[in-house]
């Protein structure tokens, strides 16, 4: 289940947290999983949306919400093996979507296991709000902003979150990111039937 983290040992205390490792040079570190101030705060600090690819991406707020997330003191992580252990941990992807009683049921895979979102189609008018508010918006705290709000319109449960654990918001920004895709892809405008 999402966030059910394993009881590991760190300095003589029992904790929850998952082990990331470096191979080369070989390190391991005990982090816990971000609360939603923390990615709210992490996707702010990656700044204004990227309209054009540049050749280093900043890795400075990678190794700060690293810092934030670490429970054990051991060795020193560079920013670039902060990136991808904060990568790992909050990485998600849209497995699979489906339409069942009027709603779509969205499956997200995490590296805790899958999690199932169930929600509203959402209505012709909130995709159009949607997609306008975004597309003046430019920085990504905005665009997760409006995510965030149309993903707390249409859910309708989520399953396979351990009790207590609040959705986060790149999965809510996925699953929104899902449902529109579905409305092309489930319910086209023409009835294929014909």
């Amino acid at each position: 289940m999402y966030g059910e983290l394993p009881e590991v040992t760190v300095n003589g205390d029992k904790v929850r947290g998952v082990t990331v490792r470096v191979p080369n040079p070989p390190k391991q570190a005990v982090l816990r999983l971000p609360t939603s101030a923390e990615m709210l705060e992490y996707v702010r600090s990656i700044g204004r949306v990227t309209r054009r690819k540049t050749a280093e991406p900043d890795l400075k707020p990678d190794q700060v919400l690293f810092a934030k997330l670490r429970l054990d003191d051991g060795p020193e992580f560079d920013e670039y093996e902060a990136s991808r252990a904060v990568g790992g941990i909050v990485d998600q992807n849209i497995i699979d979507t489906q339409r069942a009683n009027g709603r779509y049921l969205v499956t997200l895979g995490t590296p805790f296991g899958e999690v199932v979102h169930t929600v509203d189609i959402p209505t012709q008018k909130a995709v159009v709000q949607y997609r306008r508010a975004i597309s003046k918006s430019t920085a990504r705290i905005d665009v997760m902003e409006h995510a965030v709000a149309l993903f707390d319109g249409i859910t309708r449960g989520a399953e396979g979150y351990a009790d207590g654990v609040e959705v986060p918001l790149n999965h809510k920004s996925a699953v929104v990111q899902a449902a529109l895709a579905a409305l092309d892809d489930l319910d086209p405008v023409i009835d294929p039937n014909l």
